[in-house]
């Protein structure tokens, strides 16, 4: 599919602020509701915007049931909540309307509508034990609100309904359209936003947190002696983080000695993989990769991924960043990418950076005239470190 052909960016009198981004002859079209600040990170009680994102989210499936060719889905991250929607452009001014109209109907709040939606939030989190995910917290990945399911329990509508109406407001609001809409489509979408701007206002939020430290970089070896997890924060002046990380991990994997993957799975034998996650949150990017581990080998294992970090990494960015680099927009798959992944991707640049991603910037930072700049930022992010060691 490529990139965009077009981009047009436009913010409306109360603040809120919508992306379209062109892509001709794709009959699909991607619409992603973002609403910044609504996310677990700094909620006042244990999961009240996953409740919030529920109750919205179920309101606007029960208008969209009898319209075929639409896919709805929404979730709560840690700065924000979602709402997506795979649809004929035709109908994407139809989304659009019906997140306002969810968020302002009483009918969406009731106590039986909640009731019910809370033993599907615990349905949803009652999820099978993930050694990788239960570390990391200690490793300093960002989290929610504290879990305290008696405060959730204790939730009422007065309560639910008030944290929409003063979250959901116009000022917190960003949309990314991707698709192939003819003019009347755009300005009826146009029109509907117009309408949700002003319905929608409130009072302006506080300015957006940025850091500007980073966490030190972290090593633990859990208390079964069978995980090895590592943990950094990665920053680059480009704004160019997720790619930085995206174009690290695949050095790592390098079919080299030099690559820490190689060294353990073909070189020394401790690991059959690494599991890898990373993120952008408030700027940064988080950074966490593991080794599922024997216990006799666990020690030998922390040693190799100490040793690693804390090298240089010259001779494996020297030799192999060319080929990570185009190995990270193949994995990006441009060609082949449905419009779901560019918004998203889109929506968390926006939220982090509070401005619209620029496609052909964004990729040209993996480009050949730029490797120079990403050798410097990978070697200054992940490599020469000191490295915090905990066994738990």
């Amino acid at each position: 599919m490529g990139l965009d052909t077009q981009k047009v960016d436009k913010r409306f009198e109360h603040g809120l602020s919508v992306t379209y981004r062109k892509y001709s002859h794709y009959p699909i079209a991607s619409v992603v509701i973002n609403v910044m600040g609504a996310g677990s990170h700094s909620e006042p009680v244990y999961q009240l915007s996953h409740l919030v994102e529920h109750l919205v989210y179920m309101n606007m499936k029960s208008q969209a049931a009898l319209i075929p060719d639409i896919y709805i889905s929404a979730q709560t991250n840690l700065d924000s909540a979602q709402y997506s929607c795979r649809l004929p452009a035709a109908h994407a001014a139809e989304f659009c309307h019906w997140f306002q109209s969810a968020c302002q109907d009483p009918a969406a709040f009731t106590e039986q509508l909640m009731a019910r939606e809370k033993k599907a939030i615990r349905n949803e989190l009652n999820k099978p034990a993930n050694s990788c995910h239960d570390m990391l917290p200690d490793l300093g990945w960002a989290q929610g609100t504290e879990q305290d399911w008696s405060a959730f329990e204790a939730l009422d509508t007065a309560t639910v309904q008030a944290a929409c109406e003063s979250g959901y407001i116009s000022s917190q609001l960003h949309i990314e359209v991707a698709g192939d809409f003819s003019a009347t489509q755009l300005t009826e979408l146009y029109q509907v936003l117009e309408t949700l701007d002003v319905a929608l206002k409130g009072e302006p939020a506080v300015a957006p947190v940025r850091r500007e430290t980073v966490q030190q970089p972290k090593l633990i070896l859990n208390k079964e002696r069978n995980l090895v997890g590592y943990f950094c924060e990665v920053t680059t002046a480009s704004r160019n983080s997720y790619l930085a990380m995206a174009c690290a991990h695949q050095l790592f994997h390098a079919t080299t000695p030099l690559s820490l993957y190689h060294n353990l799975r073909f070189e020394k034998g401790y690991i059959y993989n690494l599991i890898r996650a990373y993120h952008l949150f408030q700027g940064v990017g988080q950074y966490a990769l593991f080794a599922q581990v024997q216990p006799e080998q666990a020690e030998r294992v922390l040693e190799e991924v100490e040793a690693f970090f804390s090298g240089s990494g010259d001779a494996l960015l020297d030799g192999f960043l060319p080929w990570a680099a185009k190995k990270s927009l193949s994995s990006q798959m441009l060609a082949m990418e449905p419009l779901s992944e560019i918004t998203k991707r889109a929506s968390q640049h926006y939220i982090n950076f509070h401005l619209s991603m620029d496609e052909k910037q964004f990729y040209q930072y993996l480009s050949d005239e730029n490797l120079e700049a990403v050798y410097q930022d990978i070697r200054r992010n992940y490599f020469n470190q000191n490295i915090e060691v905990v066994k738990l």
